[in-house]
Order: C-alpha cells, then structure tokens, then sequence
C-alpha cells in the first residue's frame, strides 16, 4: 500500500452530493483502478479498503530514497516490511516510537547504520523482529540511543551491537541476540532485565560481553536469560562504569572460555538471587 501511495502519482477527490459521492481517483497502478463515474461513499469505501487488505504491506527506502523520521508519536504496526541496504539509518526517532508490529523492520547494509537511531523513546511490543547488518562500530546499533523498553519480539544484529542504548533500558520480554561482539550496551541512569521468557544472548564472536552496563546508575537482573555461547573470552554481564548491577534472579551463563560476569575497578556487585554457571574460567570476577 505504502509503496504505491509514494511511488506512484495518486489523487482522490471525494465530494459527497446528498447520499452519492463523485470519485476522481486518478492512479498508474493495478491495485488502484477506478474509472470517473457516481458511486456511493459506502460502496467506494468497502472496495477500498478491500484492496488494501489484499496488499502486502511493503515501505522500500531504496526505492523511494527516503527514511523514516519521527518528531512526535507514531506506531508501526501490521505484519508488513521496512527495509533499506543503503547507507542510512532507516527510522530516525526523536519522539515516541511503538513498534507493535509482527513483521520486520531490517537495515542489511553493513555500515555504521541502524535500523531505528533514537534519541527519544522507542517502546518495542509488537513479536516481529528489529534487524540490522551493521558494523562493530560503538557510534551504531540494531536499536542506538535515547530509551528503550522491549516486551516482545526480537532485536538482532549480525555484526555489530544490537542494542545500545543512552538512556532508560528496560526489558520484559522478546529476545536479543547477535553474533557480534555484544548483545546489550547500556550506559545510561538505570537498566533492568526482567521476565521468565526474556533471552539476550550473543555467540559467534570472541571477546566481548552479551549484557554490559557501562552507567553509574544501577542496572538490575531479576528475570530471564543471559548467556553467551562457546565464545572464546566472552562475558555474560560485565560491569565496565561506576555504576551498580544487582543480581536478585535469573539465569546467567558462560558455555565458552570466558567469565560468566565481571566487575570492574570503579563498579559494584550485588548478587542475591538467580543462577551463575560457567563452563570455562570464574562464575565471577570481582575487581572493586
């Protein structure tokens, strides 16, 4: 629908005239075809909104050489696809994003490019799936910047982060992965990761942490899965800043060589609660 709305040259014209409408629906696509004649508003609506129905949603940057940006409040959702391989970021938010859709949103250029660079607050409820091909660099992410909540669906990246965020984290649900150096990159006020079903989770790349906080406020695991895979000198949860991570439950684990968490110089460590296992060096490495 969207690509054909924005490619194509269309315009409508309604005027009503008692109970009967005159259509002047001038279009250059097969899905759009109706010739100048009286028809009644409800039966043009009904064959339109049939139309619409019938389409495969599908908004392509490439061919429209746009991206998407937000300045206040918007949502995507349906089971349709955005996607780009150019060299841009593809959403560009600066206010409320809600990604409640079921289908995918991708940037597969593998630059320094996202799939949504925020500087606002993209809350992720929607069980489609947030992806991006995009560099190692720390200045990108799947998700970069602003605040984030994710209580459904999936985040990944190939690469690089997939998540990476400046602001408030927060996760209740849904899965983030990558087979980069890191799956998670928090380095704002506060962080927590919460929800028996919640999986983050990072393989394929040595070094590196699957969960870091990088804040100097508090980041807390209540819920859910961390783990890295047979990575070589890999961390579960690393704690890179001066901020505090407090460990009350959940599932922590290091099938690699790595440590399964590790506290930095200037950070602190609570553990009292959740399961820590390590199949290779220390559960814990504390250097406060």
């Amino acid at each position: 629908m969207y690509k054909s709305l924005i490619d194509r040259e269309t315009t409508l014209e309604l005027k009503k005239a008692k109970n009967n409408c005159k259509i002047f629906f001038k279009a250059y696509n097969k899905y759009f075809k109706y010739e100048d004649r009286i028809i009644t508003e409800t039966e043009y609506l009904k064959r339109f909104i049939n139309k619409v129905k019938n389409l495969k949603s599908l908004i392509n940057t490439d061919e429209n050489k746009k991206t998407i940006t937000n300045n206040g409040t918007l949502t995507i959702s349906g089971a349709g696809t955005i996607t780009t391989s150019s060299a841009v970021n593809l959403i560009t938010n600066a206010g409320t994003l809600n990604v409640t859709s079921t289908g995918t949103i991708s940037n597969t250029n593998t630059g320094a490019y996202a799939a949504i660079m925020n500087t606002g607050t993209v809350n992720k409820t929607g069980s489609g799936t947030v992806s991006a091909k995009c560099s190692s660099s720390s200045s990108v992410a799947t998700i970069y910047g602003g605040n984030l909540k994710i209580t459904a669906g999936t985040v990944s990246a190939t690469t690089g982060t997939a998540v990476r965020v400046s602001g408030t984290f927060e996760i209740t649900g849904g899965t983030v992965s990558t087979t980069g150096v890191t799956a998670v990159y928090c380095y704002g006020d506060s962080a927590s990761v919460s929800g028996s079903g919640t999986k983050i989770q990072k393989s394929g790349t040595t070094g590196g942490a699957c969960f870091q906080y990088n804040g100097a406020g508090t980041a807390t695991i209540s819920g859910g899965t961390i783990s890295v895979g047979t990575d070589s000198g890999s961390n579960a949860v690393y704690n890179g800043g001066a901020g505090t991570i407090k460990i009350t439950g959940g599932t922590i684990e290091q099938k690699g060589t790595g440590h399964t968490i590790t506290n930095s110089t200037t950070g602190t460590l609570e553990v009292t609660g959740g399961t820590i296992t390590s199949a290779g060096n220390s559960g814990i490495i504390n250097s406060s």
